[in-house]
């Protein structure tokens, strides 16, 4: 142990000698491997870190195209599902006015009981949304029947806007407005899917 010391103490005094010289010659081979180790561990460094970060970022975006892919078979389902409810594309300018004659005639209700205005579409997504605004004096068992008579339409038609008043100096007659509203799918094809979110 002591020898070992003195052997430190003797390296230690040959090293502040060689500096007090100016004598760097020694020095410079260890410190130029040195340089170079630092030099390429942070090289391996940066590498690995880059790899490292491309792979999580790898595995989010698979992560997150699965659940696109998920959420798109459901939609696919629900879309499959709503399309047999709804009216054919084919036929949506006069598809939704025949119905309203349809449910008239079907009703036997007398002339100028139920008219029915111009028909509105809106188009939303791969939707097209059409309403019919309807007025009339019915009684209130004409009314019954025809609120039934569209709410159980075998094919997707609906009633919104209800508004009944008691028409002045009649007893049975109510003035009667409202609208039928359906919906026509514009491409019957469900769009395919496209990737995860990125």
């Amino acid at each position: 142990m002591i020898k070992k010391l003195k052997e430190l103490k003797h390296g230690m005094s040959d090293i502040v000698s060689m500096v007090r010289d100016r004598n760097f010659q020694p020095f410079l081979r260890p410190l130029l491997i040195l340089i170079v180790i630092m030099i390429a561990a942070w090289f391996l460094h940066k590498g690995t870190s880059k790899q490292i970060s491309d792979m999580r970022k790898k595995a989010e975006a698979q992560a997150a195209e699965a659940d696109n892919r998920e959420e798109f078979l459901r939609n696919k389902s629900k879309y499959a599902k709503l399309i047999e409810e709804l009216p054919s594309n084919t036929q949506k300018s006069l598809w939704h006015a025949s119905q309203l004659i349809s449910i008239k005639e079907r009703l036997e209700l007398p002339n100028g009981a139920l008219s029915n205005g111009n028909e509105v579409q809106t188009t939303e997504g791969v939707f097209t949304i059409s309403s019919i605004p309807v007025k009339g004096d019915l009684t209130f068992e004409q009314l019954g029947r025809v609120l039934e008579a569209i709410e159980n339409n075998p094919v997707f038609l609906r009633v919104s806007d209800l508004k009944v008043n008691r028409k002045p100096g009649e007893l049975e007659k109510l003035s009667v407005t409202f609208n039928t509203n359906t919906v026509f799918v514009q491409d019957k094809d469900f769009p395919s899917f496209i990737g995860g979110k990125k």
